[in-house]
């Protein structure tokens, strides 16, 4: 088991192609982390 890093590590992962969303990953160690999905795909020609 790895090492808990002393303060935890956010990422922020930004939409592509369609999607409005985004992510971040907090990650406690180099082997454990959570990601937070927080959107919803969009179909072309709708509005969100």
């Amino acid at each position: 088991m790895s090492t808990l890093y002393t303060s935890p590590q956010f990422t922020h992962h930004d939409a592509l192609d369609g999607v409005t969303d985004f992510s971040h990953k907090y990650r406690i160690s180099d082997d454990y982390a959570l990601l937070v999905d927080c959107g919803l795909f969009q179909a072309a020609g709708q509005a969100a």
